[in-house]
């Protein structure tokens, strides 16, 4: 089985759930990551989920197949642009992918089945 880091993550300020029990659960009204959504030209289809992980097949129209695994992280701010400089705003906790610098510690692609 193959496993190559990733480019371009959803960027966000997260938290991981690690061995926390439900991060997710002791916010109420967090909301949940997409089954289904499109970034950079990749289609990701959720397979399965537990409260803390999630697989996703990646593809392009069906193509260049991939398997991602996620310990899904709970952020609760978000990047604003103030004055053409990034801040970050308190918001709704949501679910999230882990940032593009937690790939390979709390996220994999797998290229092969």
């Amino acid at each position: 089985m193959s496993v190559r880091k990733r480019k371009g993550a959803l960027l966000h300020a997260a938290t991981p759930v690690n061995s926390v029990p439900s991060l997710a659960s002791l916010h109420s009204g967090v909301k949940r990551l997409p089954e289904k959504f499109t970034r950079n030209r990749y289609q990701f289809e959720q397979l399965c989920r537990t409260e803390n992980t999630a697989i996703y097949v990646q593809h392009i129209n069906g193509r260049q197949k991939a398997f991602e695994v996620i310990v899904i992280a709970v952020a609760d701010r978000k990047p604003v642009k103030l004055n053409g400089r990034i801040a970050w705003e308190r918001c709704e906790p949501y679910e999230c992918y882990p940032s593009s610098e937690l790939w390979g510690t709390c996220g994999f692609t797998y290229t092969t089945e």
